[in-house]
């Protein structure tokens, strides 16, 4: 479930929990502004693998995603635990500027395993 939080500079975070590392997953897109920040956090150690989760945005009525520029987090497995947080902040593009009414696809790889639920947090702002 997708929650929208806005702060008081008027930044929003959206956030998404998920049961399993390995699924896609789409937010709507609640503020026309900048992605600042894409984030994750695990509830469990990973095996096997790093797991890598790709930010894409499409526009109002489209379904065609493009990637944002810079968003992309990667979960190492070594030395992972319960509560790691990975992060990336993205710089000011044309692909990091997204439209209310839009959407948000984050999309998983790497083979990363385990019962890891995660939290992924994508901030956006004026």
């Amino acid at each position: 479930m997708s929650v929208p939080i806005q702060n008081q500079a008027g930044d929003v975070v959206h956030s998404v929990i998920l049961a399993a590392l390995d699924t896609t997953t789409y937010i709507p897109v609640m503020k026309t502004g900048r992605v600042k920040l894409f984030s994750s956090c695990i509830g469990a150690a990973l095996t096997v693998a790093d797991e890598t989760y790709t930010l894409y945005y499409a526009p109002p009525g489209s379904v065609s995603y493009t990637a944002v520029t810079g968003g992309a987090v990667v979960v190492a497995s070594s030395g992972s635990a319960a509560g790691n947080v990975s992060e990336a902040e993205i710089a000011p593009s044309t692909t990091a500027f997204v439209t209310r009414g839009g959407s948000l696809k984050i999309v998983p790889s790497g083979g990363g395993s385990g019962a890891a639920p995660v939290v992924l947090s994508v901030l956006i702002g004026n």
